[in-house]
């Protein structure tokens, strides 16, 4: 009974089997190149509309296998012509199917463009900032401090606490040249270095050059820091001030009868000695401190053909820590700068400058009176083309 039983079985199963593999359709195949018979990877072949497909191996090689009828192939390649495969109700096939090139020749296509340069200049190692960015950086006693925040450029380092200098790329603070609206400045520092002469009402640009630096300024050997007053006349008549814990400054900048014609004024001083006299040390109560910078500048600008520049700056440093002795320095400056355009991309600047940088000491010791004084007065005159 159970042989029967087992017979019955096999029977039964490979009569399932037999009519289940009737009812595939088994599709084999490979697709060649025709030009060179070289099989072709990544092909596809799609039926049923496309919605059904398979993809050929790294043999070129692919297989189907479906329960229903396929009666179209549809073959694909990149770069090739499509094919459409028919096939008969057989439910195998072996088919070698061959594919040609196929490339669409496109028409001339022209790119053309007009040259617009991006460089402004030719000059390396070179950082200009302008007053908007220095406003930014941090105030030293509610002053922007111009010579000072150069220090937050690479390569630029302080010459020392309490010092008005700067040392660029290894070099001392002598082999710098300091120039404001052309002229030559020597001592750029107020209230021992704690200020510089410079005031941020005044100061439209600022522009180091570390290296390669231009024959014009002449030779030094470390840098040259040129700080350009405000350039601009106003459309109307502004003022500017600040009070500080130490210092106050107060500014006027104002167009004169004309759009073309502009003054402007500018003062700064201190009032450190109320600091001085708060302190418990006898010999620094009797110390006094004092300082002041005016700046003046008068402007012509016809904005088509050229611009007269007028600058002028005094200031000037006084302390003593005994009354027996007074120590003071100070700088003044005088600049006349002419630019005239002869064309568009053509024109010159004529600079006239003078600058006297002077220390002194005065005091008396004993029953005698003494003065020591140095002068360094520059007179230049430069033309530019």
């Amino acid at each position: 009974m159970l042989k029967r039983i087992v017979y019955f079985l096999i029977f039964f199963f490979s009569i399932v089997l037999n009519s289940s593999a009737q009812g595939l359709f088994k599709i084999k195949g490979t697709v060649k190149e025709k030009e060179n018979n070289e099989v072709i990877v990544g092909a596809t072949i799609t039926w049923s509309n496309g919605n059904k497909g398979v993809v050929t191996g790294s043999d070129g090689e692919f297989e189907i296998t479906s329960e229903t009828y396929i009666n179209k192939l549809e073959v694909q390649a990149l770069g090739k012509r499509s094919r459409t495969v028919t096939l008969d109700s057989t439910k195998t096939h072996f088919l070698e199917i061959f594919l040609e090139n196929y490339a669409t020749e496109l028409s001339e296509v022209v790119v053309s463009s007009t040259k617009k340069s991006t460089v402004q200049s030719a000059s390396m190692g070179v950082d200009r900032i302008g007053i908007e960015s220095l406003r930014k950086m941090p105030p030293t006693m509610g002053e922007v401090d111009v010579i000072n925040s150069l220090k937050m450029l690479p390569g630029v380092t302080s010459v020392g606490e309490g010092s008005g200098g700067i040392n660029v790329r290894g070099g001392s603070i002598d082999q710098n040249l300091v120039l404001f609206d052309g002229a030559p400045i020597f001592l750029t520092g107020h209230l021992f270095g704690f200020f510089s002469i410079f005031n941020q009402d005044v100061v439209g640009e600022v522009n180091l050059y570390k290296n390669s630096i231009p024959a014009k300024y002449g030779g030094r050997v470390s840098s040259v820091v040129e700080i350009n007053s405000i350039d601009d006349i106003p459309d109307s008549t502004s003022f500017k001030g600040g009070i500080g814990l130490i210092s106050s400054r107060f500014s006027i900048n104002t167009p004169l009868k004309t759009e073309k014609v502009g003054l402007l004024v500018s003062g700064r001083s201190t009032y450190s000695n109320w600091l001085l006299k708060a302190a418990n040390n006898d010999r620094i109560k009797n110390s006094n401190a004092f300082f002041y910078d005016i700046n003046a500048k008068l402007s012509y600008h016809d904005k088509t053909n050229s611009k007269v520049d007028i600058s002028f700056y005094d200031g000037s440093d006084k302390f003593s820590f005994s009354k027996d002795t007074l120590y003071s320095y100070g700088n003044t400056s005088v600049s006349f700068n002419y630019l005239q355009r002869i064309k568009k991309d053509f024109s010159f600047k004529y600079l006239l400058a003078y600058s006297n940088n002077w220390s002194q000491i005065d005091g008396f010791y004993g029953n005698q009176d003494f003065n020591f004084s140095l002068y360094n007065q520059n007179l230049l005159t430069r033309l530019f083309v």
